[in-house]
């Protein structure tokens, strides 16, 4: 079988899978690295597995059931930090810089902190 065709099958594969839960023991976090799905067969990148639980989290599913230890139970996933952007500072006016309080002047906070702000700042 052709690369081309065996690349074709994989996204099938994927795309088909109701539900990918990942084989991720003794994997390696290393550039370009992948996990293979145990439903599907599918193969993706690290950094596409991670985007796929993130989104699972997002709808309201448990990340732990289809990446078993991908975060500790209980934790919650960070984000770029809305009010600072990740920059560390929020600037109200040209050459006015105050640490961000959002963040603590970190770049990231909980989702759900992310979340509440979003929310308030489109109340306004």
């Amino acid at each position: 079988m052709a690369d081309i065709d065996k690349l074709r099958l994989n996204r099938i594969r994927l795309d088909a899978c109701p539900r990918h839960s990942f084989e991720t023991e003794n994997v390696q976090v290393a550039p370009g690295q992948k996990v293979r799905c145990r439903e599907c067969g599918g193969v993706m990148s690290l950094i596409e597995a991670n985007q796929y639980v993130r989104g699972y989290e997002a709808a309201g599913g448990d990340g732990l059931e289809v990446w078993a230890g991908w975060k500790d139970p209980g934790e919650e996933v960070s984000t770029t930090c809305p009010q600072c952007l990740g920059r560390n500072y929020v600037e109200p006016r040209p050459n006015d810089f105050f640490d961000c309080d959002l963040c603590e002047s970190s770049g990231y906070v909980n989702v759900s902190i992310a979340r509440t702000y979003l929310k308030e700042q489109d109340e306004c």
